[in-house]
């Protein structure tokens, strides 16, 4: 190993390297005694960090070199560097990732911390991840959640992701809901109940009825009518939110649908036809009781 042009040995590498910081003396001195090369790590940068070059040392001495990695790695990040390696994590994620300079500072830190702790990131480009999103994808690494669906550059709230949490803990698909940003009051009275109470059938019914911009109050009663078993066919595009609510009620209480299924009339009309009914099997009901009293004996 040299050092501009004088060959370090143990009788000399101090007065060569006098003007460095013992510390800096002391990591050559291992070095020379191990046989690793040092010769072109010794700079003036890396010298000013004694814990990183003696890293450097460490991981060329467990059979690790890269000037890819030795370079955009702080001593710190090393450190944990070679912890993964040793473990038998997939480092070459982090390689790849700095070779295409997506990988600085925080972002490193996390990608660190996240192979570390066994998270499943395998295809997630750390580059385009938002600043702000860090923490959130940290959590949700911590939880189990897959975020490749959410690795899109865009930024969502820490509320919008716990939604789509609560979705996938039901079972649920929710992919969907990282290609847009659904109405968080839609998520929070519709999507999120619903994922819970529906079939997957009428789950893929109920958003293919719907959409992510859609009136909430109409796209709840969409809901409640097929959790109430109702056939989603009848269903129409044309239904308002009158509409779908005097249809769930007309169907709860056992009424004959033709008539409400009419295109033709209107959402008066339809709760105009409903009172009608009601009315109508009050009366029935009111003259079989009245059939049923007896003359009492005098």
């Amino acid at each position: 190993m040299k050092y501009k042009g004088s060959f370090l040995i143990l009788d000399n590498f101090r007065s060569v390297l006098s003007g460095y910081s013992v510390d800096i003396q002391d990591v050559v001195r291992s070095a020379i005694l191990d046989g690793v090369d040092l010769e072109k790590w010794l700079t003036d940068t890396n010298c000013k960090s004694p814990y990183k070059l003696d890293q450097i040392r460490l991981c060329i001495k467990e059979g690790y070199d890269s000037d890819t990695v030795f370079n955009a790695l702080s001593g710190e990040q090393l450190y944990s560097f070679r912890g993964l390696r040793a473990a038998g994590y997939p480092i070459e994620q982090i390689e790849q990732q700095l070779k295409a300079g997506k990988l600085v500072g925080e972002y490193l830190d996390y990608m660190l911390q996240w192979l570390s702790k066994g998270y499943n990131i395998e295809g997630v480009n750390m580059s385009i991840i938002p600043k702000s999103m860090l923490k959130i994808f940290d959590t949700c690494l911590s939880k189990g959640f897959n975020i490749l669906p959410f690795n899109n550059g865009r930024v969502y709230s820490s509320e919008y992701i716990n939604y789509c949490f609560l979705i996938m803990q039901a079972n649920k698909p929710y992919q969907q809901f990282a290609e847009q940003d659904w109405d968080p009051e839609m998520m929070k009275r519709v999507i999120v109940p619903m994922s819970r109470k529906l079939s997957d059938e009428r789950w893929s019914v109920l958003l293919k009825k719907i959409g992510y911009n859609d009136d909430v109050e109409r796209a709840s009663a969409i809901a409640n009518l097929l959790h109430s078993g109702y056939n989603p066919e009848n269903i129409r595009d044309w239904m308002n939110t009158r509409d779908l609510n005097v249809l769930g009620k007309a169907y709860k209480d056992g009424y004959s649908l033709t008539e409400f299924l009419n295109p033709n009339i209107t959402s008066d009309d339809r709760e105009a036809l409903l009172r009608s009914m009601k009315a109508k099997r009050g009366v029935q009901i009111s003259g079989k009781l009245t059939k049923g009293i007896g003359t009492p004996f005098n």
